[in-house]
């Protein structure tokens, strides 16, 4: 009935309401598999003692299993790549398999653009059709400048392939955080972060309380870095996260442009205060060489939002990154519970 009245209610569950059931619904898998096999051994009847002595007999005949795909079923996947089919938590998937990424940038860099075009599997038309699909508010979508902080969630299957963000059905609805983590096996968690200096300060607070596991510093190609791109890399840096370069607008870039802008960037990576090594990831190899060497490499995308250029290698480095945050190693630590505002009320308490 629960899950008929998800399929009916347009409203989503939330996350936290299906982890919980995560874990009832598989012991509530194995509690009827037990009561099937007590009551074939407990029925009197000569038939079903044949048919025991039978299947004991043959051990080698195919067990009945629960009809379980790719596919989520009631709250819980299952692995496809496994020998067993054992059903995936989504609490296993939403915490072990993980992973947060700070999307940072100068202003005009296209990082909400490059998010929705990630997140949707859509390509952007140039004139933001991307960005309004995960922006929230009204003055954000009509000035294009991210103010707030926000998350979104990107999934990916066994093999590698993202989850379209569209609803198969309904093609112009898009899908809720709560379907993409049920299909999902493995969870990219891109943080939207401003880029205009006047809103340095909520940057900050974001990178620094969001538990990020690697940033993406997004570099707009057809203009040189500036102040503001130097300002987050030293951010990410200073907080010890890896850092991963991504030069966006590549289609109708000049040459010399890109150039430049690639001069100045490396420039900074190799300073002193950094000590990053910028490595270009051509080809899928290059993925493979610089996963576990991001403590001193900087793996460089030259990608467009509009052409889909470098999106296909962005995804598989998504995909391919380990996990680098362990919280359920911190269970023996003191506890720790970050204050993220203060609020005055005048006349109250």
């Amino acid at each position: 009935q629960r899950v008929e009245t998800h399929l009916l209610d347009p409203s989503p569950l939330s996350l936290t309401a299906l982890a919980k059931q995560s874990s009832s619904v598989s012991d509530g898998i194995e509690g009827a598999k037990d009561a099937t096999i007590l009551a074939a051994g407990s029925s009197g009847t000569s038939v079903a003692k044949g048919a025991t002595e039978k299947t004991l007999e043959t051990p080698d005949a195919p067990t009945q299993k629960p009809a379980l795909t790719g596919k989520t079923t009631g709250e819980s996947k299952v692995d496809p790549g496994s020998d067993e089919e054992k059903p995936v938590s989504i609490s296993e998937t939403l915490s072990s398999r993980n992973i947060r990424v700070a999307v940072v940038g100068n202003v005009d860099a296209g990082k909400s653009t490059l998010i929705g075009t990630l997140t949707t599997s859509a390509l952007d038309d140039g004139r933001g059709r991307s960005r309004t699909s995960i922006m929230k508010h009204r003055h954000e979508i009509e000035s294009g400048r991210t103010s707030t902080a926000t998350s979104h969630l990107m999934g990916f299957r066994t093999n590698g392939e993202p989850i379209g963000g569209r609803d198969q059905i309904r093609a112009n609805k898009q899908k809720t955080e709560d379907e993409v983590a049920r299909e999902s096996y493995r969870i990219v968690t891109l943080m939207d972060l401003a880029g205009h200096e006047k809103y340095l300060k909520t940057t900050i607070h974001g990178v620094s309380s969001g538990m990020a596991d690697y940033s993406l510093i997004l570099v707009n190609s057809r203009h040189p870095p500036t102040h503001m791109t130097q300002h987050h890399l030293n951010l990410c840096c200073s907080f010890g996260i890896p850092v991963i370069v991504v030069f966006t607008k590549t289609d109708g870039c000049p040459e010399h442009a890109m150039k430049t802008s690639k001069q100045e960037v490396f420039k900074l990576l190799r300073a002193p205060d950094i000590g990053k090594r910028p490595f270009a990831i051509r080809k899928e190899q290059d993925i493979a060489t610089c996963a576990d060497k991001l403590h001193t490499l900087a793996p460089v995308f030259d990608t467009s939002c509009v052409s889909g250029e470098g999106l296909d290698l962005l995804r598989k480095m998504l995909f391919s990154l380990p996990k680098r945050r362990r919280h359920e190693k911190k269970k023996n630590r003191p506890f720790e519970f970050l204050v993220e505002d203060i609020f005055n009320v005048p006349g109250v308490g």
